[in-house]
């Protein structure tokens, strides 16, 4: 069971089945081991995956917290299962806003790593990525590069010249260089493994044309769009051939070709791949799947752009009925509230919102993340607005940016939500 879902989630499955294997699994495991045996453990680690890769991460975080103890307590806090474990949970702790201590636990993994004696120069990686782009979100650009440039050398000393972690080091720079709009350096480095994977691997390998579709992308940074539809639809044929329409790649090829569409203005051509997309999604997920939703959304929006409000307001109807679901479900996640919160205070069109629903959720989902969240938090600062309350939101805006570095890009949009909501109470008082 245990291999059959490492197995799954090692090859982009994201439905429930690996989370019930791991489960029982460790059911499996309670009849033979103590609950912190080292195959306990590793079961955990596996569950713990299977909910991220659903976006279960509020659900991964306390779970992640309690298997960390637990792995300090058993294999002792130098072990490299302990310094992996960190930076996996430090990932997490970021994707839930809490960035302070998500840096921290990711300067410690990564300082285990950089003690220990070599063994272990992909994890190194991994760990300066996750640290990295930490860094990167919060304008600390200079730091992230060199941190990845470390690492990176560290695998070149390690590993012969086209050893698949070298190669696995070279993508992962390259994206750094992307997400900071590098786009000539990203692209030199994802056009030279293009050539190394397809005299290694193959020309339709499934590596090879991940690095296709990167290549692609960066023309599309540099406004070089004749190029990166030429090379988009080659990747988007060659994964339809030899992976199939519903694999996650393919997906992939679909929305990134229909958005570069949506950037030309050529919004007959996107809406039709973003449908067709949508489609896959809810045969694959189902309907109430963050990837659906998130496809409905890109969809509405495009509707919008077009002027087609009764088409967008059938998707938003329907994205919000399935977040709905999604957030009273017993087990649902402070994500799933804020999420839902979120829609019902800015939903376009303006008639399907509900402030004081989503007021309700919104402190449901700060007291479920004991108000450590600054995302949670501006969203119930709006709502308390939208619902008269102005006094009451500027203390919630404040709190939220006071969890937020000085230098975090999105620091921005919580202050001038700030001064709108000053502003606005100055109004009240005339």
């Amino acid at each position: 069971m245990n291999n059959l879902a490492w197995h799954l989630l090692r090859h982009g499955e994201t439905s429930a089945e690996p989370e019930q294997l791991f489960s029982e699994a460790l059911q499996t495991g309670a009849e033979i081991y103590d609950e912190n045996h080292p195959s306990m453990l590793f079961f955990r680690d596996g569950l713990i995956h299977a909910l991220i890769v659903q976006g279960k991460d509020d659900d991964a975080e306390g779970d992640l917290r309690e298997l960390l103890d637990a792995m300090r307590r058993r294999l002792g806090p130098s072990h490299q299962d302990v310094a992996r474990t960190m930076h996996h949970l430090a990932e997490i702790l970021w994707r839930n806003g809490k960035a302070a201590e998500a840096e921290s636990l990711g300067r410690e993994s990564l300082a285990w790593y950089r003690d220990s004696s070599g063994a272990h120069a992909e994890e190194h990686f991994h760990a300066a990525q996750v640290l990295a782009k930490m860094l990167a979100d919060q304008g600390n650009s200079d730091e992230a590069e060199t941190l990845m440039i470390e690492a990176l050398d560290r695998c070149r000393v390690a590993f012969s010249e086209h050893h698949p972690k070298i190669l696995t080091a070279m993508g992962r720079l390259g994206h750094l260089y992307w997400t900071l709009g590098r786009y000539q350096e990203a692209e030199a480095l994802y056009a030279a493994l293009v050539l190394v994977k397809s005299q290694t691997l193959g020309p339709e390998h499934r590596s090879t044309l991940t690095s296709m579709f990167n290549v692609a992308a960066q023309y599309v940074g540099q406004g070089r769009y004749d190029e990166g539809e030429q090379l988009h639809f080659e990747v988007l044929e060659k994964r339809r051939r030899t992976l199939g329409e519903e694999h996650q790649h393919t997906r992939y090829s679909l929305h990134a070709l229909g958005r570069l569409y949506e950037r030309q203005d050529r919004f007959e051509e996107a809406a039709e791949l973003f449908r067709e997309n949508l489609e896959i999604n809810r045969r694959v997920h189902g309907e109430g799947h963050l990837e659906t939703l998130k496809r409905m959304n890109i969809l509405a929006t495009l509707y919008k752009k077009q002027g087609r409000m009764d088409d967008a307001r059938s998707l938003v109807r329907a994205q919000q009925q399935a977040k709905r679901r999604r957030a009273d479900r017993p087990e649902a996640s402070a994500s799933d509230k804020n999420d839902l919160a979120w829609n019902l205070l800015t939903c376009e069109p303006a008639d399907l919102r509900d402030p004081e629903r989503a007021l309700h959720l919104a402190r449901e989902a700060c007291a479920m993340t004991d108000n450590a969240n600054h995302a949670f938090l501006d969203t119930l600062a709006l709502a308390q607005h939208l619902t008269g309350d102005t006094a009451a939101a500027i203390e919630t805006e404040k709190k939220a940016l006071s969890l937020l570095p000085a230098d975090a890009p999105g620091r921005g949009d919580y202050e001038a939500a700030l001064a709108k909501f000053e502003a606005a109470l100055e109004d009240e008082s005339k």
